[in-house]
């Protein structure tokens, strides 16, 4: 039967339709595959159903039902025509979840329901005034001058002074609003020496790699740019776009904005979103904040800061897209490890068996990890 015949010349016939997955071992094997026949009859209506390969039957006989080949984890597609073609739809999900068969959207919105809880319920823990072992990880860099150790500051509501002796980036404990922190900071970034800030970057990120422990990772990574410069510069890029490939979701903190009108600040702010999405491929949050503004000679008063409350907000938020963007992969490396050292570790048919299960594993990831990763 050809591909044209498998379409039953229903081009100008009106339907709906819906995708299913089969969730059940015996798919649709001889009992379900009676059952379906018979409560398909029994519908005022024509049905059709098409298998993942293309080849679409009417659902009238067990055989050509058959024919499909729908088994265990296959998609497939009803089609209903006819005025009842709704009520037809409806009756047919629910008859198929009778025999563990539901439609793909209701098996994406709950493995999505899932991912969120977890991660809602884990971000609720992290975050819980009562949990005194939580330490959340913060990166804060910058190049020279743009108020970076000004904003710490503010976030940890005191001045800290702090002597860099070395190159690299280096981690000082604090608290924030009573919660403890660790902000990792370095001096402020160079310019013109990206080589050397590139090679720090990359091994303060080895060690927080996915394949670390979870409580090593940064929970926050804050870039600062000041806003009087209106421009980001290709340094900069450069930098976000080591933390955006490794899965960090980043926070941009415009400093100094009190030195710009809000006009300029929200075009400067669409400039650099556009330009960081252009390089990552990813949206960035872009949080206006002024820790010390500055009392110009017309002011009868220091002007107060503004945004450290939004910022602190886009920490936990960041934190949360971080676990959802990290975990998958960070379990994922843990799995290679296993295999490997059991690969090692195994006899030779044991070996052999290994590498069957390594190669299976790659293709499944390879298949499913964008289900996981976005």
């Amino acid at each position: 039967m050809t591909e044209e015949e498998n379409k039953i010349n229903n081009i100008n016939e009106d339907f709906i339709s819906k995708e299913f997955i089969v969730e059940n071992y015996l798919g649709f094997d001889v009992n379900p595959g009676y059952k379906i026949i018979t409560f398909i009859k029994s519908l005022d209506g024509k049905v059709e159903i098409e298998n993942k390969g293309g080849k679409r039957v009417k659902a009238t006989s067990f055989l050509k039902i058959l024919s499909l080949g729908i088994h265990y984890n296959d998609k497939f597609t009803i089609y209903c025509y006819g005025e009842n073609q709704e009520k037809n739809l409806k009756e047919i999900e629910e008859f198929f979840k009778g025999i563990e068969v539901y439609p793909i959207e209701e098996i994406k919105e709950n493995e999505n329901n899932k991912i969120n809880n977890v991660v809602g319920n884990t971000a609720k823990e992290k975050i819980m005034p009562n949990n005194d072992e939580l330490t959340l990880n913060l990166l804060i860099l910058g190049q020279t001058g743009v108020g970076k150790s000004s904003l710490i500051n503010a976030l940890v509501g005191e001045y800290i002074e702090i002597f860099f002796n070395k190159d690299g980036i280096f981690p000082h404990q604090h608290e924030i609003d009573g919660k403890k922190v660790v902000i990792y900071d370095s001096w402020g970034l160079e310019v013109g020496k990206d080589e050397k800030w590139e090679k720090i970057i990359n091994n303060a990120l080895k060690e927080k790699g996915v394949d670390k422990d979870i409580k090593d990772w940064f929970d926050g990574v804050t870039y600062c740019i000041q806003a009087g410069g209106l421009k980001i510069q290709d340094f900069d890029i450069k930098m976000i776009k080591q933390f955006a490939d490794e899965k960090y979701n980043i926070i941009i903190a415009l400093t100094k904005s009190d030195q710009i009108g809000k006009a300029k600040r929200e075009e400067f702010i669409d400039i650099i979103k556009k330009e960081v999405k252009k390089a990552t491929k990813k949206d960035i949050m872009v949080i206006t904040v002024s820790a010390n503004p500055e009392q110009l000679d017309n002011m009868t008063e220091k002007p107060k800061p503004f945004g450290l409350e939004e910022y602190k907000a886009a920490i936990l938020i960041s934190w949360r897209e971080i676990f959802i963007n990290r975990i998958p992969l960070h379990i994922i490396e843990k799995l290679k490890k296993d295999i490997l050292n059991a690969k090692s570790n195994a006899p030779r048919k044991g070996k052999e068996l290994s590498n069957k299960i390594q190669k299976h594993f790659s293709n499944i990831l390879n298949t499913n990890i964008q289900k996981y990763v976005r």
